[in-house]
């Protein structure tokens, strides 16, 4: 398999606490494919990590943060290190499932629990295009992308299945009181 090589600027290192509570966080993205041809469709695996650096990862030269599993990934696939985030994490999310800027979908900010909207239910997802393709989509993590209505949330946005929470501002911190 080919590994994409781009340059992107490196950004501040958070410690390993951060990186491993981003990283039970994270929006895993896992596509397997189904169907007669299932050797001919490779397997698709999407991390999009909140708050993780650039240089957090081995396979990205970190030498304080072990990362095996991450690294093997990364060597035997492909590595998109070009991707612009947006300065939060729903817009970012929206942009990496539908394949569009903010602009394009008013995707401008965090969708929070008491807003009485979502992502627009007319944009097409990632997860719709994989599903017609005869893949078996899922999603683990934070979805963040609207959950006022049913017709929001992932198992209706072409996921087949979803594990994690709908909303954002989750804490694995012990509060003080």
């Amino acid at each position: 398999m080919h590994r994409a090589k781009i340059r992107l600027p490196v950004k501040n290192s958070v410690c390993l606490r951060a990186f491993v509570v981003t990283l039970l966080l994270t929006s895993i993205t896992w596509f397997q494919s189904t169907g007669v041809a299932a050797e001919a469709k490779p397997n698709i695996v999407y991390f999009l990590v909140d708050d993780m650096g650039y240089a957090d990862a081995g396979f990205n030269g970190c030498m304080d943060i072990q990362t095996p599993n991450m690294d093997k990934l990364a060597k035997s696939g492909a590595v998109l290190e070009s991707f612009y985030a947006q300065p939060v994490c729903s817009p970012t999310r929206a942009a990496l499932l539908s394949g569009r800027y903010p602009i394009h979908t008013s995707a401008y900010n965090i969708y929070g629990p008491t807003v009485p909207w979502g992502f627009p239910l007319q944009e097409r997802l990632l997860s719709q295009a994989l599903d017609e393709a005869g893949y078996t989509t899922a999603i683990t993590g934070k979805w963040h992308l609207g959950d006022f209505a049913e017709a929001y949330t992932p198992l209706n946005r072409g996921f087949d299945f979803q594990y994690g929470c709908l909303g954002g501002a989750i804490n694995t911190k012990p509060m003080k009181r």
